[in-house]
Order: structure tokens, then C-alpha cells, then sequence
């Protein structure tokens, strides 16, 4: 069995977790610890944990009311945030400012929501307004 601080993913120093809490809209690391559970601990395909992990997104930009993307371009999302973190990964024994740089930006967004709004969200709300 693998000790917790070997389970933890590289860069977010966090395991991966079983479910995605609380009443907030879910933050891009929420998403990437789910979608390492699914896809490490779960044994799914990298697709089948995609696909889960937006159908469990999803619901909470429904709770909120927002208008959300399909289920396709969510995917395309989650497979760009999930390229972002390899690419830094396989770079991580190199020793070079701009990859620490690269490390240190990828970790301040990390906090931001796994935004999902439709395209046209922020204009309904305009015209709302």
C-alpha cells in the first residue's frame, strides 16, 4: 500500500480526493484531485475519468443557475487542464527560472473555479440587468 505523501500528486502536494464538496463552484484543483482519483485509483480510462468528472461538475453550475458549456467542450477543457499539468511535469527535474515560473503560475490558478459558463452566460446577464 502507498503512503499518503506517495499518493500525493506532484506539484499540488495533495491526494487525490473521493468526491468534490462544499457549496462552491468546484476550483481547477478540485477537478484535477478528482479526476486522479478516478483515473490512479479507480483504474478508469483517461476518457471515462474525463467524462465523470464533468458529470460531476456539471451539477453544481446547475445549482447555481449559470447557463454551462456541453458536455464535449467541458472535456475538451478538463483535457487542456490536465495537458498543462503534464507538460509541467515532465519538466519538473529541470532546473530553469522560466519552469519554476511556469509551476508557480499553474499553482496561483489552481485556486480559480473550473469555469463551465456558457459562452453567451455573460451576456444573458446584461441583458438581465
Amino acid at each position: 500500500m502507498a503512503t499518503r505523501a506517495a499518493s500525493n500528486l506532484w506539484l499540488i502536494a495533495k491526494a487525490p480526493i473521493d468526491e468534490i464538496t462544499g457549496a462552491r463552484l468546484p476550483s481547477k484543483e478540485q477537478v484535477l484531485l478528482r479526476y486522479y482519483h478516478h483515473h490512479r485509483e479507480m483504474g478508469k480510462t483517461a476518457s471515462g475519468s474525463r467524462k465523470a468528472v464533468v458529470e460531476e461538475v456539471l451539477p453544481f453550475w446547475s445549482r447555481a443557475g449559470i447557463p454551462t458549456t456541453t458536455v464535449i467542450h467541458a472535456g475538451t477543457k478538463l483535457s487542456k487542464l490536465i495537458k498543462a499539468y503534464n507538460d509541467l511535469k515532465k519538466n519538473n527535474n529541470k532546473d530553469r527560472p522560466k519552469h519554476r515560473m511556469d509551476e508557480e503560475i499553474f499553482k496561483g490558478d489552481l485556486q480559480e473555479i473550473f469555469d463551465l459558463a456558457h459562452s453567451s452566460s455573460l451576456q444573458r446577464a446584461d441583458v438581465n440587468d
